[in-house]
């Protein structure tokens, strides 16, 4: 596993150079299916990573090109997010990041969060440790242990808090909130102790956008979950987060979901 990590590093920081290369450019976007934006770099990002991981002949299901051939039949999958955070690219806040998954048997065993502008990579695989490779140095992370709602850090979006989780944060009593772009930093962030929760009730979010993040967050002592406190297999053929998620420290975890089943009724 270690050498796959390391190939997959090699690999997300392969596609980060060259996403920086348009960064600031006037790149083409055009709207999805699914109206969410895509440009012409997602596309080549998500070619640079696939061409990359190709010697390891595994399946993947990846933001762009959906899924391979039988990938839902595959032992080994790459889940795969060329740029998680495709409005922060275009708006240039610096705040995206390339996400690569690796799961077996639906579970994740290894993932890489990249954050090109900053040259920060967050990375873990399976009973090893999450770690943060930046500036050079090398630190092993390890979430925070805040039991205390009213000192608990909780990411907003970019748009104003609003619907359950604002509802939430009033019931328990959470007042501090952080803005941040790409779901993947957001529980990178988490593993650092820089946050504690990050809470989406959407229904748009797919497994790309979690499944690297999960693997980094539990070896850091975190807990990522779907709202009903249920742990996520990966590789469905039904690849969207139907029932939102829940990431965090793994102390407070128990007490949102309760909460959050309480407001839906």
């Amino acid at each position: 596993m270690k050498e796959i990590l390391e190939k997959v590093k090699d690999v997300a920081r392969e596609a980060g150079a060259e996403i920086m290369k348009f960064y600031g450019e006037d790149n083409e976007i055009s709207k999805k299916k699914d109206k969410t934006l895509v440009t012409e770099v997602d596309l080549l990002s998500e070619k640079i990573i696939l061409e990359g991981l190709k010697e390891f002949n595994y399946g993947f299901l990846s933001e762009e090109k959906l899924g391979s051939a039988g990938r839902a039949e595959s032992e080994r999958v790459w889940v795969i997010d060329p740029i998680d955070g495709t409005m922060d690219f275009i708006k240039e806040t610096g705040e995206f990041s390339v996400m690569i998954g690796l799961v077996e048997n639906g579970k994740p065993i290894l993932g890489v969060v990249y954050q090109p502008t900053k040259d920060k990579l967050y990375s873990a695989v399976i009973g090893g440790g999450s770690f943060l490779e930046e500036k050079g140095e090398i630190k092993k992370l390890e979430v925070s242990k805040i039991d205390d709602y009213s000192q608990a850090c909780v990411f907003g979006g970019r748009k104003y808090i609003k619907g359950l989780e604002a509802k939430l944060c009033n019931d328990l009593g959470i007042s501090d909130f952080l803005n941040h772009g790409s779901a993947g930093l957001k529980v990178g962030l988490i593993a650092e102790q820089k946050a504690d929760l990050y809470i989406s009730s959407i229904d748009k979010t797919g497994e790309w956008d979690i499944c690297a993040g999960d693997i980094i967050l539990r070896e850091a002592g975190g807990k990522t979950t779907d709202m009903n406190g249920n742990d996520f297999i990966y590789n469905k053929k039904q690849y969207l987060n139907l029932d939102g998620f829940v990431a965090s420290n793994g102390i407070l975890h128990e007490k949102v979901i309760e909460e959050i089943k309480k407001i839906r009724g």
